[in-house]
């Protein structure tokens, strides 16, 4: 017969069991969910918690049992039934199976008994002989068990009072408070407890509400100020009553999901797990605007990677709100790495640590992940990285940290700046003037690689264009050349004269040591100050190396091809690799005038690149519409999808085999030019392609297996970097995505909804739910959903759906 410590049966009577949440027939809930007990020599040992199950159907269920799974052969599990009224044992109910009228409800008190150490969670099964078993959901109706051979500090957390007596913190407002008590005793040895309330929502994104938690006196009253924990010396049977208070963040709702947003209150001895109780939550916020389609299409193209807070956000705040959010955001910035100027011979005769950290782009690259994976400013990031691979530099013609990080600072600043402002801070930048060879360009012999860029690459293309973006013909059908040979020229006469930035006050020379602080200055005796003629207009002589620069730029910009050639290359990065005629001419319009009479507001740009019917229409021509994710972004929006944080070295160790790292182009060109033919057709285009082999796509696939599935903890690539201080390395807690992973269905209802538009098929879901019931992992159940769950993530990942923005 099994018996109860008193102790345990004495606490009952005062206690306050939530009522079980889920979605089957059956509900459940386990209180308290933790317990350590001491197991004696020779013996065993036996931990007890109470549970509720009710009947969630309108017909009468019986022969109902509680069991354990047939992984915990040394575990055995008992229960008896008590009274709903006061929580008593029923005598003669010892593992009795119970019968339940509709709608109906039995609390019972389980007990489990180990016979060796253990330490895991516990998921009892609940069922009866009809309808579907209880839903099993962390932290809900699950229990953690440990048993070792000292005796611990046991703390039964129960008797959570909350106003519904549901289980659900309900905060009423948005912006709201909430607050839930918890009674607590200590059944084992004394000793100082830490309790700390600590929230999950999601898939490892931080709950949006403040948690505090304050010791309470017998009026429920706080005895302190509460915060984020208080410590409680236990002493033998002693007991304390607690408060947890929930305040909601104003224009963020917490939506009621009792397996993933929940709070959870910790009691820990010396920093390990002594017991837990949790509460699900839930709080309004904004009403939706928009389905989770639109609001997934938004965060692919305008981001470096869906979650669920960004979905969330993007879905209550409204597509035009969203953007116009992002467009005022500058959270990221490079300004302290651009600081860090230091001479070429700074690193001679210093420890190889010096040479990567001041001339290589390491922590430039380090950084943009960081910020890619953690800043808010998400679309600004975007376009500074597509303007990165239009108006290319790379490490392998300026390995200088600081001047990397000063040039592209600039592209972030003024992501959604003028057009005109970016192709001038270019043409002065020396970073550009050192990869492209316009710096110490002298009159007597001009060199012509970076006016011809500016003008190939930066500006016009090699043909002239309708504003739409299609060439123009001449006659014969043949396209007609956007500028000559002779126009390179008188540019590269008109870009002459310029040294890098002079150091303190001394005069412009072309004897001044690479400086990458600050703009180029010109050196008048080195300038050609005849007068030229390009692109057809004329240029007056004697103006000087700054004023014909500027008149050079002004000539540049004014020309018909810039918003076409500007507009379609910023939609491949952002929304389509095919843009119709008919979007690029809406975009370029915007492009010669943001209704104002500004040309190339790049602010109006984006703005109307993100909201014209094409980007936001889910029936678009679907042999035209979306574009293969890129490396960086196929791997981010991994990263940011599962909930991982970096360092960066993660991708740095891995991105060179896909072909993109970023800021280290192989040439002005770009790591794949933006006409790159999608093969097997006549018209597509499709630019990553251009990194796409048989070893990049194998890549591809490796790297997602190993970062999901195959990603066991303690990965290689993972590591933090121990001869960097500042390396933390990059980690993942899968324990949320277990969590979800107890319910298949809910799994993927979540992956569909965050990484393929709601594209899964019936079949691949059976398929993938399939491959999931085939892993098993004999002991700690929640490992093995999470197991289940990185599997179904790999799946996901490397499927064609989710490799291609839609």
């Amino acid at each position: 017969m099994m018996k109860l410590p008193k102790n345990l049966i004495a606490l009952a009577l005062g206690s306050v069991m939530t009522a079980p949440l889920g979605a089957g027939d059956l509900g459940a809930a386990v209180s308290p969910a933790t317990r350590s007990v001491a197991l004696p020599d020779g013996g065993s040992a036996t931990a007890t918690t109470f549970a509720t199950v009710i009947n969630r159907t309108d017909q009468a269920l019986g022969n109902c049992e509680v069991g354990l799974p047939g992984r915990f052969r040394d575990l055995d599990l008992d229960f008896v039934w008590t009274d709903p009224a006061t929580n008593a044992v029923i005598p003669g109910s010892e593992n009795t199976p119970f019968s339940l009228a509709p709608r109906a409800s039995q609390s019972l008190v389980l007990a489990v008994t180990a016979h060796e150490a253990f330490d895991g969670v516990i998921p009892p099964v609940f069922e009866c002989a009809s309808g579907t078993p209880a839903d099993s959901i962390y932290g809900v109706n699950t229990f953690e068990l440990v048993v070792s051979e000292t005796a611990p500090t046991d703390i039964l957390a129960i008797g959570i009072t909350l106003p519904d007596n549901d289980g659900v913190i309900r905060i009423a407002s948005e912006g709201g408070r909430q607050a839930m008590a918890i009674s607590a005793i200590n059944i084992g040895a004394a000793g100082l407890v830490e309790v700390r309330p600590v929230g999950t929502y999601g898939q490892n994104a931080q709950l949006p509400a403040e948690l505090t938690v304050c010791e309470t006196d017998e009026m429920g009253q706080c005895l302190a100020t509460p915060a984020s924990n208080v410590f409680r010396y236990f002493g033998a049977s002693g007991i304390a009553t607690f408060a947890v208070f929930a305040q909601a963040h104003t224009g963020r709702a917490i939506p009621l999901a009792p397996g993933t947003n929940r709070v959870e209150v910790q009691f820990r001895v010396a920093g390990e797990l002594a017991a837990t109780t949790s509460a699900a939550i839930t709080a309004p916020g904004p009403d939706y605007r928009i389905g989770s389609r639109d609001a997934l299409r938004l965060a692919q193209q305008a981001s470096f990677g869906a979650n669920q807070a960004l979905i969330e956000d993007i879905r209550r705040s409204g597509i035009e709100d969203w953007i116009d959010r992002q467009l005022d955001m500058t959270t990221s910035s490079y300004a302290d790495l651009a600081a860090e100027a230091v001479p070429v011979n700074f690193c001679d005769n210093m420890p190889d640590s010096c040479f990567r950290d001041h001339f290589t782009a390491i922590r430039l690259q380090n950084r943009f992940f960081q910020n890619a994976l953690q800043k808010d400013d998400q679309l600004r990031q975007r376009v500074a990285w597509a303007l990165s691979q239009i108006l290319v530099v790379s490490e392998h013609g300026v390995p200088l940290n600081y001047a990397l990080a000063d040039y592209n600072g600039m592209l972030l600043d003024n992501a959604f700046g003028n057009y005109r402002d970016l192709l001038e801070g270019v043409a002065r930048s020396p970073v550009m003037g050192t990869y492209l060879d316009m710096v110490n360009s002298r009159a007597i012999a001009p060199n012509e690689n970076f006016p011809r860029e500016l003008l190939q690459l930066f500006a016009l293309g090699e043909v002239r264009l309708n504003r739409d973006g299609t060439p123009q013909l001449d006659g014969s059908g043949r396209a007609i050349p956007a500028y000559t040979e002779e126009d390179v020229l008188e540019l590269s006469r008109a870009l002459t004269g310029w040294v890098y930035p002079s150091a303190g006050n001394f005069i412009p020379s072309f004897n001044n040591p690479p400086n990458f602080s600050g703009d180029m200055e010109p050196v008048p005796s080195e300038h050609d100050s005849g007068p030229k003629t390009f692109l057809g207009a004329g240029m007056a002589s004697g103006q000087g190396a700054d004023a014909d620069l500027e008149q050079a730029i002004d000539i540049i910009f004014a020309h018909p091809n810039v918003p076409p050639f500007i507009s379609r290359q910023l939609i491949q990065h952002l929304v389509t690799s095919n843009p119709s005629p008919a979007y690029v001419d809406r975009i370029a319009a915007v492009f010669e005038d943001n209704g104002r009479g500004v040309r190339g507001d790049l602010r109006a740009v984006v703005r109307a690149i993100l909201l014209d019917t094409e980007a936001r229409n889910e029936d678009a021509d679907p042999a035209r519409a979306g574009k293969l994710r890129e490396p960086v972004l196929l791997m981010t929006s991994l990263m940011r999808l599962i909930g991982a944080t970096s360092d960066g070295f993660a991708f740095l160790l891995r991105m060179d085999a896909l072909g993109q790292v970023p800021f280290e182009s192989p040439s002005v060109f770009n790591f794949y030019p933006p006409d790159f033919a999608l093969a097997g057709s006549d018209e597509l285009v499709s630019p990553p392609h251009g990194v796409m082999n048989i070893s990049t796509t194998v890549d591809r696939h490796n790297l997602i297996y190993d970062w999901t599935y195959g990603n066991k903890g303690n990965r290689w690539d993972w590591r933090a970097i121990t001869e960097i201080p500042s390396s933390t390395g990059s980690s993942i807690d899968w324990s949320s995505w277990g969590r979800l992973a107890y319910d298949p269905d809910r799994l993927l209802d979540t992956l569909d909804e965050l990484a393929l538009e709601e594209d899964l098929t019936g079949e691949q879901r059976n398929a993938i739910i399939g491959a999931m019931s085939a892993e098993t992992y004999w002991g700690d159940p929640l490992i093995e959903s999470q197991l289940r769950a990185r599997l179904a993530i790999y799946l996901v990942a490397s499927s064609p759906q989710f490799q291609i923005d839609h």
